[in-house]
């Protein structure tokens, strides 16, 4: 009897977790938003694609100026190799400057994206990515525009945590 007891004690201790688990789960707050839409319609990714823009305007004035040179010296190998490596470097540059800007603009989304959780209640946000992580979401738990709009305020009043 003494062991039909605990079986029958861990069963129902088991059943309560469970129910419990699943009670939580449905009582939480959720949302999801379009990473691509909060990306895009970042204001801090504006502010850096101008200053890679700017980048890349010196960069080519500096190439169309050797290149120049270069036309008008044809058989200066030492000019041809220099507008070479300008080239080389410059995209390695404009790379590296473009990868950076990828990854601070998502530092910058995901601790607005903590912070609007964190303020607003919410138990999970999800990103819906068209990667496979979520395949369905109803529209009413969207959250994409709330966010952007909160992290483009944080954003504009220098926030960066």
């Amino acid at each position: 009897m003494s062991r039909n007891f605990f079986i029958i004690i861990n069963f129902l201790l088991v059943a309560l977790l469970g129910a419990y688990v699943i009670y939580d789960w449905l009582n939480s707050r959720k949302g999801f938003v379009i990473n691509q839409t909060v990306f895009e319609k970042f204001e801090g990714k504006k502010e850096l694609e101008l200053r890679l823009s700017q980048v890349k305007l010196v960069n080519q004035k500096k190439l169309d100026s050797l290149l120049v040179l270069v036309k008008k010296e044809k058989n200066n190998k030492g000019l041809a190799d220099m507008y070479d490596d300008l080239l080389r470097s410059s995209q390695l540059q404009e790379e590296d400057l473009s990868a950076r800007y990828t990854s601070d603009i998502w530092r910058h989304i995901n601790d607005g994206i903590a912070v609007f959780g964190k303020d607003e209640g919410y138990d999970f946000i999800f990103g819906a990515s068209g990667n496979g992580g979520i395949m369905y979401a109803n529209e009413a738990n969207d959250i994409t525009e709330q966010v952007v709009e909160f992290i483009n305020t944080r954003y504009n009043k220098g926030v960066n945590e």
